[in-house]
């Protein structure tokens, strides 16, 4: 149930899984000069909300990372954050809304996708979501 929602996502949003693949292998397939090298790959973890803020764009994909590793509510912080800084971006929306709905907050997701709907009435994964939310709701 939650690998359909999480396909939905706005393909903006996240790379392909091949694309990680690919991303991933480079990481460590990378030879070294020195053998006796103890450097470990860059660990570094996602950025919080709470951290430097950055535009849209950014908490839009570090939300689409978070929601990825099925750090739901991290991803929700993200998807707000961007939301903060550009509340008429319908796919925002429709993202933080697939999110609350992996952590079952249909109402919260059936918000979010009557405001995307009201910026893109055309939007059809706003309709989407809101029919699965409602669906959840019972």
């Amino acid at each position: 149930k939650g690998e359909d929602i999480e396909s939905e996502l706005d393909s903006d949003d996240m790379e392909s899984d091949e694309d990680s693949d690919k991303d991933s292998d480079e990481d460590f397939d990378e030879e070294s000069d020195d053998e006796d090298s103890d450097e470990m790959p860059d660990l570094t973890p996602i950025p919080t909300v709470e951290e430097t803020p950055k535009d849209a764009a950014y908490w839009k994909q570090i939300g689409g990372e978070h929601y990825k590793k099925r750090e739901y509510k991290e991803a929700i912080d993200c998807y707000t954050k961007a939301i903060e800084l550009t509340p008429d971006n319908a796919v925002l929306y429709t993202n933080r809304a697939a999110a609350n709905m992996m952590i079952l907050c249909y109402k919260e997701a059936v918000s979010d996708s009557d405001i995307a709907l009201q910026l893109d009435k055309s939007n059809a994964r706003a309709y989407f979501r809101k029919a699965t939310a409602l669906k959840g709701l019972g």
